[in-house]
């Protein structure tokens, strides 16, 4: 994926992670400082098809569920106009 097609999906890469012998992982500095999460602060996991793997922080969660249904709701819109214009 390109930097513009980050940029287009508004997110950013931070780093990469390995799976400690644990299965610990160790969240970088960088996503850490951007969402400012601390030591214990509480975080969603969401998996989707073995594929991937999204952290929300807990008290942000409603939020992304909002921005997700709007982000659909846009998506939907364009079909219809893409749709009507056949």
């Amino acid at each position: 994926m390109s930097i513009e097609e980050s940029a287009m999906w508004d997110f950013k890469i931070v780093g990469s992670v390995m799976i400690g012998p644990k299965g610990q992982v160790v969240i970088p500095k960088a996503a850490r400082e951007d969402m400012w999460i601390a030591s214990w602060d509480s975080l969603i996991c969401i998996s989707k098809w073995w594929k991937w793997i999204i952290l929300i922080k807990a008290d942000t969660v409603l939020e992304f569920i909002d921005y997700v249904k709007s982000e659909v709701e846009v998506e939907k819109n364009k079909s219809k106009n893409i749709k009507n214009k056949d």
